[in-house]
């Protein structure tokens, strides 16, 4: 500090030493210890400096004693912190910004971090979100909605609780606004739109944004008298075709009235909107989860679930829920694993809820065509333990690719016309599936199922028959409904159905060679046969396209294609020498 700078600090010290004094004196004798302590060190400074210009100190001692204290000094109008008194500590104040900054950047970095692990997208096997839940007003704008932020919480809390009841790696994640910021870094909002497809694809962009695979939201309709409550959903595509075709493409069930007068404080009015609300989403949860399962060919756990939601879900009515579409699941499973029985009766109790459900009476079809094949293709060993139905099975006659269907040695006469009648009720509900599908919400997809299964029981009946023109004619009609649903198979990406249609092509084209073979036209039989493998390995190349394992397409549709193509290079070798 040179000479010439002692009598302008002391100047300013007397200047700061009086604001102190006025913000002292604000206090009426109670002010703070801290501007006790400027106010002494002020005074304090202002007694060193005088003494070092009476040369009574040195400048260093000057220096040395004034380093301690609490000093703001303004120079040329700008205020000069020379140092900050901490206890006995001095921390001079350029290095402790230096220090400050230095700590928040680290801070910030180590923020940054672990914020940046907090996943903006959803990561597990299985993602659920809840989004918030709207209001429609009579204007037909989507608005949010206190109450439907509360019932939206609601729904989320009860699939945390039916989560919890799995092991930790069968659960699914669940996502919700209501998680804190260490568990997701992005909102999910609610699902705006005036008409179902305008949610529909909203809900498609936030659902991709997240990576969920299922979306669950909603909206209170106040345009309605009595209001209602509407929950719906959205899929991923891979499982949409299915759900679309079985539960729908919106909603679960029909709307839920809320109570005149709903009071979200008051426990009654809350119960009487939560519990329905609640068993919808739960049902909702069961079905999706089941319904992954089967995709996955994993039809013994897909059953399991869905037996299991039959069982716990006691509060889920029969009619105006959705009820049915658990009751189609289930038949499903039990005729993926042969229970033909249990599998009827199911699909019977779907149709009693809703006698229009088209993919309901194709399945009952489906029950009455397998206990035919299973009689004609000697299946006793597979399914004796499964349904006293199959015990009198009729066997292939020896020679025959597929072979006309003979009764077995011992077994009973009524054999063929079991057969028949198993037939001709799986055509008519067939028949019946095909028109129900036409109101479907996409009858292009729905009806291709039906007519497969027709052009299944088709083929079958194309078997049974001795008379060459009208088994012909029956092989015909099969080949003719499913060459007419390939491309629509094919643009839904159904590889499994695909699968079942380029079988049953090859089989219809083998049968018909079969024929031509007994008829001794060779070279006809020869062309039908290579038809036959073709179908076969289109069959076959369906496990190359599909982007999951699935066990039915895999370990029955496909390996039976493998099977039959290895007869095809047998007979096709047989006829060389036939020539």
């Amino acid at each position: 500090m040179n000479e010439t700078e002692f009598k302008p600090l002391l100047e300013t010290l007397h200047r700061q030493l009086n604001i102190l004094r006025e913000r002292e004196a604000k206090y009426g004798g109670n002010a703070p210890l801290d501007l006790l302590n400027q106010i002494e060190d002020h005074h304090s400074a202002i007694a060193l400096i005088e003494s070092r210009l009476q040369g009574q100190i040195s400048t260093e001692e000057l220096e040395e004693q004034l380093a301690p204290l609490n000093l703001s000094l303004d120079r040329a109008g700008t205020e000069i912190v020379t140092g900050i008194k901490i206890g006995t500590l001095v921390v001079p104040t350029v290095p402790l910004l230096a220090l400050l900054f230095l700590i928040v950047a680290v801070l910030g970095g180590v923020g940054w971090y672990y914020f940046s692990q907090v996943p903006a997208r959803m990561t597990g096997r299985f993602n659920v979100a809840v989004a918030e839940f709207g209001e429609l007003t009579p204007a037909a704008i989507m608005e949010r909605s206190e109450i439907g932020r509360l019932v939206s919480k609601w729904v989320f809390d009860d699939l945390q609780v039916e989560n919890e009841q799995y092991p930790a790696g069968n659960r699914v994640e669940l996502w919700h606004d209501s998680l804190p910021i260490t568990k997701k870094r992005t909102e999910i909002g609610f699902i705006a739109g005036a008409t179902p497809q305008e949610r529909a694809a909203a809900a498609d962009v936030t659902a991709r944004n997240i990576g969920a695979d299922v979306l669950t939201y909603g909206y209170l309709a106040t345009q309605q008298n009595p209001a209602s409550f509407i929950l719906e959903f959205y899929v991923a595509p891979r499982l949409a075709d299915e759900t679309d075709s079985t539960i729908g493409p919106y909603q679960l069930g029909e709307p839920m009235r809320v109570p005149p007068n709903f009071d979200p404080d008051d426990p009654l009015s809350r119960e009487s909107l939560a519990e329905p609300i609640a068993t919808r989403t739960t049902a909702l949860y069961w079905l999706i989860r089941g319904l992954r399962e089967e995709l996955l060919g994993r039809s013994a756990e897909a059953l399991q679930i869905f037996r299991q939601a039959e069982a716990e879900l006691t509060n889920w009515k029969d009619k105006g829920e959705g009820k049915e579409h658990l009751y189609f699941f289930i038949g499903q499973s039990e005729l993926f694993l042969n229970n033909d029985v249990q599998a009827e009766e199911a699909f019977q109790k779907a149709l009693q809820l809703d006698p229009t459900y088209a993919r309901a009476r194709t399945a009952l079809g489906s029950v009455y065509f397998k206990r035919a094949q299973c009689r004609l293709l000697d299946s006793q060993g597979q399914n004796e333990q499964n349904s006293e139905s199959y015990v009198d099975v009729c066997q292939r006659q020896e020679g025959d690719f597929i072979g006309r269907c003979q009764p077995a040695d011992g077994a009973s006469a009524a054999c063929l016309n079991s057969i028949e009648q198993d037939l001709e009720r799986s055509i008519e509900n067939y028949r019946q599936g095909l028109e129900l599908a036409a109101a479907d919400y996409r009858p292009q997809l729905g009806t291709a199922r039906a007519r497969l299964a027709l052009g299944q029981a088709y083929y079958l009946q194309g078997l049974v028959l001795t008379d060459d023109n009208e088994a012909i004619r029956l092989l015909d009609s099969a080949i003719e409904q499913i060459e007419s649903v390939l491309e629509t198979f094919g643009e839904a990406e159904q590889y499994r159905f695909l699968g079942q249609a380029h079988q049953t092509l090859g089989g219809a084209y083998a049968q018909k060679a079969a024929i031509a073979r007994e008829q001794k036209n060779i070279a006809r039989s020869q062309a039908l046969f290579e038809q036959s493998r073709a179908a076969f390995n289109n069959c076959i190349a369906q496990g190359e396209q599909i982007p999951y394992y699935d066990a039915i397409l895999t370990e029955q549709v496909i390996a039976n294609c493998q099977s039959y193509n290895e007869k095809i290079t047998e007979a096709l070798t047989s006829l060389q020498g036939e020539q």
